[in-house]
This record gives structure tokens, C-alpha cells and sequence, in this order.
């Protein structure tokens, strides 16, 4: 599982909801950093697409600088509020971009 910040205690108790619940994600990028939680199971031939939409982010974040990453991305998961990937700013970048790219089990990576 991907723990939630240690801050977010600090949340619940001023009464501040959760903004973001990384327990329930599969993985989420940092940086060059990709955590794949051990607990939320990826199904049978999911493993690659997941591994390529977090590369994505790795590359967003080198393009963008992490500064910009944040406002862009974050700003924009927050003003889409569970709106689909292909709404947001930079996850509808990833979706176009790996749509552009065909990955199979087999293709070298």
C-alpha cells in the first residue's frame, strides 16, 4: 500500500478532508521516483500499460520542472475533481502520448 502523508492526520483532525488518498492507488510518480503499491492488485497484462502511463509522468516532470508539474497537474486534478484522465491538462498528454506509442507484452521497452 502507498501510505498517505503523515500530515494528513494533522488534516482530519482540523476537520480538512483527505485532498488525496494514495492508499487506494496502484502507483503514482515523484520525480524520477515510481512507487507500484504491493497491495492494489494489477490484473494479468496491466503491468506494462501502468509502468508506461508512470514513465509518462517521469518524462512530464523532467519537461515541465517540478514546480510547474505541480501547478499544472495538481491544480488540474483539483479543478477536475474525479473528472476522466483525458480531461486533465497533462493526463490527457499521457493518454494522447501512449496512444501514439503501441506497447505489447512482448515489444522491448
Amino acid at each position: 500500500m502507498i501510505a498517505n502523508p503523515p500530515f494528513y492526520g494533522a488534516l482530519e483532525e482540523a476537520g480538512i478532508g483527505i485532498p488525496l488518498d494514495f492508499r487506494g492507488m496502484t502507483g503514482i510518480t515523484f520525480i524520477d521516483t515510481v512507487l507500484i503499491s504491493q497491495v492494489a492488485p494489477v490484473p494479468e497484462g496491466e503491468w506494462l500499460p501502468l509502468l508506461f502511463h508512470e514513465l509518462v509522468h517521469v518524462l512530464r516532470y523532467q519537461e515541465l520542472g517540478l514546480e510547474k508539474f505541480v501547478r499544472v497537474y495538481v491544480m488540474g486534478w483539483a479543478a477536475a475533481c474525479g473528472r476522466a484522465l483525458a480531461r486533465h491538462p497533462v493526463g490527457a498528454r499521457c493518454v494522447r502520448t501512449r496512444r501514439k506509442v503501441p506497447v505489447s507484452a512482448g515489444a522491448a521497452f
